[in-house]
């Protein structure tokens, strides 16, 4: 196992994720990430694909207004 050590920058809990780490879960600048918040504090990174994106919409002809919301970003800092 392989473990990288994130900084937080300031207090809205801004952090980077280092490019091996982003290399390893196959994403690129624009895409998204989900992060599962488990139980016993620990936090599942995994990349968000289109197709997934798509699988939520309720309405498939919406998928112009899904794929711009994803760009925004909610911090829940504690």
């Amino acid at each position: 196992m392989n473990v990288e050590i994130l900084r937080i920058y300031d207090d809205k809990g801004h952090t980077v994720l280092k490019k091996r780490v982003l290399r390893h879960l196959g994403v690129r600048r624009g895409d998204l990430i989900a992060a599962y918040l488990m139980e016993d504090g620990t936090v599942l990174l995994k990349p968000v694909g289109k197709e997934e994106l798509l699988a939520r919409l309720k309405k498939p002809e919406e998928e112009d207004a899904a794929l711009r919301e994803r760009t925004k970003t909610h911090y829940d800092v504690s």
